[in-house]
């Protein structure tokens, strides 16, 4: 699963993340993405109850932040079921932009070792042809690894440079509408896997538009 939560803000604009968690345990994914993930005003404790569905049992999490606050951070959150290893965080900010970060680990599966690499890219179109290219460079030399990348893209044209790169290199892809949450109709959000993986199922939930500005992408994939 990959979700952009939107800093756990609702359209009422409510910070509610019990109602994130409840609909991330309702699909209860083996790994999951999460972007605008956000304690700067409230402190580590607020999100104590996203960690509470993976920790108790494993703790195995990743976090890059893009940037502090007095009380916490904002950025990205892998969590899994599995053990993380490797995990690496890719400086991928283009100018006086927001900061980015790519967060890339290896999920070790029971099938195997999953290269993953999570992101969430920026609004411009010369600061997403940028982070695409450092995608493209941090992917070289993984041929034939079992590879995917999720998360935010923020690439709302057919053939932007994300789709150009991402397609090239990782071309099992999952494009659903999840953006605005309330009335989808671009993907914004996605799932990109190398050849050798296979896609059994992709959906996104309607409900999570009681939860932030976006839809969840969510699919089952496979060793091919």
């Amino acid at each position: 699963m990959s979700w952009n939560i939107h800093g756990g803000i609702g359209p009422d604009a409510v910070f509610d993340i019990d109602r994130i968690a409840a609909l991330i345990e309702r699909h209860a994914p083996d790994i999951v993405a999460l972007q605008e993930v956000d304690t700067r005003e409230r402190g580590p404790q607020a999100i104590a109850r996203l960690h509470r569905i993976y920790d108790p049992t494993t703790g195995h999490h990743a976090e890059a932040h893009t940037m502090t606050g007095k009380e916490g951070a904002f950025g990205t959150v892998v969590f899994s079921r599995w053990p993380l290893s490797g995990t690496v965080k890719h400086d991928i900010s283009h100018g006086t932009r927001e900061p980015r970060i790519a967060l890339e680990t290896t999920v070790e599966t029971p099938s195997g070792p999953l290269h993953l690499i999570a992101v969430h890219l920026g609004l411009a179109l010369a600061e997403r042809s940028r982070q695409a290219a450092h995608i493209r460079d941090i992917l070289q030399g993984r041929s034939g690894q079992a590879t995917v990348a999720l998360g935010d893209f923020n690439e709302w044209l057919p053939f932007g440079a994300v789709q150009r790169v991402m397609g090239r290199l990782l071309p099992v892809q999952v494009r659903l509408a999840t953006f605005p949450a309330g009335m989808p109709f671009l993907s914004l959000d996605r799932i990109y896997c190398a050849r050798g993986l296979d896609i059994t199922a992709r959906w996104t939930d309607g409900e999570a538009r009681h939860c932030s500005d976006h839809l969840p992408v969510i699919a089952d994939i496979r060793p091919g």
